[in-house]
C-alpha cells in the first residue's frame, strides 16, 4: 500500500465519522449522568445542560458536569 492509498482511505469519510463519535461521546456524557449514583430522568439531564434547569437534580447536573474555575 502506497501513502496515496493510505491517505485516499483515511480521507475518505473524516466528517461523518467525526460526527458519529462526536453523537456517541454526547451520548455516553448524558447516559453517565442519568444513570449514575442518583437516578435522574434524560429529560433532565439535557434540559439542565443546554437550559441550566431549575431544582436539585440540575444543580447536581450542572456542578458535576462544570469544573469550578
Amino acid at each position: 500500500m502506497t501513502s496515496t492509498d493510505v491517505k485516499s482511505a483515511t480521507g475518505r469519510y473524516p466528517i461523518p465519522v467525526l460526527f458519529l463519535g462526536f453523537a456517541a461521546l454526547l451520548l455516553c456524557l448524558v447516559l453517565s449522568l442519568a444513570a449514575g449514583a442518583r437516578s435522574i430522568p434524560v429529560s433532565t439531564v439535557v434540559a439542565a445542560l443546554i437550559e441550566g434547569g431549575e431544582g436539585r437534580d440540575a444543580r447536581v447536573i450542572t456542578g458535576c458536569s462544570s469544573p469550578v474555575v
